[in-house]
């Protein structure tokens, strides 16, 4: 749960059941996040030099026979989350992944079973992925349908489409769209472009759709339903980033 920026001043009343921890236990989240420039855990994250925020503890671990750095840090938090500070991180790099980074945390680090916590992080091994499959499930006419429905339906005027099978992380690097913590950079996409006249804009907020003129639009739609991607965009003009991506379906 990301609960900066936009955390209520008051949040009395609100359900924190699912990132609470259950009486006198820990809670503990491991994830995968992207690492698209290949760094190692020491490089991975460098703690910011902010107000309300202390390293309590930093050392060099290993785990699953991998390096990797392990954080106590103390955050000033609102509310009931104070009381679970500090948190403790581990950043441990997979053997079968240069491009992520497995991020563990666990709070509350105070807690009498932190002991037997950095046991159970310890006892973690890697095992081979799965191969990614490259055989589509949506066809590249039917992706360029889903993708130009919307258009079609305002009465838009297409004079060029195009669609490529690409990994999801190919996509982020062509296009300089900024890293996903929520996708499969594996995942199998088809990336529509279209031009034309009178294109779907979007939403221009919460009073109607835009009144824009769009000219080129873009979608990532996933490849393997049930897979979920759903990105749309629009450009000034047709992106060179997209000529530069290699289509991964022969047909």
């Amino acid at each position: 749960m990301d609960y900066s920026g936009n955390f209520p001043h008051d949040p009395t009343g609100m359900d924190y059941s699912g990132n609470f921890p259950p009486p006198g236990g820990v809670f503990v989240r491991m994830q995968m996040e992207q690492n698209p420039n290949k760094l190692d855990p020491s490089g991975f994250f460098q703690p910011p030099q902010t107000p309300g925020y202390q390293i309590r503890d930093h050392q060099q671990v290993t785990i699953a026979g991998q390096p990797a750095e392990m954080w106590s840090i103390w955050q000033s938090q609102p509310a009931d989350w104070g009381k679970l500070e500090p948190t403790l991180y581990w950043y441990v790099r997979s053997p079968y992944f240069d491009d992520r980074m497995v991020v563990i945390h666990a709070v509350p680090a105070a807690s009498p079973l932190r002991a037997e916590v950095e046991r159970i992080v310890a006892s973690l091994r890697f095992s081979p992925p799965t191969a990614v499959v490259l055989k589509p499930l949506v066809s590249r006419q039917q992706a360029i349908e889903q993708a130009t429905a919307i258009d079609h339906n305002l009465g838009a005027t297409i004079t060029r489409v195009e669609a490529k099978l690409v990994l999801y992380k190919e996509w982020e690097r062509a296009s300089a769209s900024g890293r996903s913590f929520a996708t499969d950079p594996d995942m199998l996409v088809w990336v529509v472009v279209r031009a034309g006249s009178g294109l779907y804009c979007g939403m221009g907020g919460p009073l109607g759709p835009s009144t824009r003129e769009c000219h080129v639009s873009f979608s990532v739609l996933p490849a393997r339903p049930p897979d979920q991607a759903g990105v749309f965009g629009t450009m000034p003009a047709w992106p060179a980033w997209f000529d530069q991506l290699t289509d991964l379906d022969p047909n």
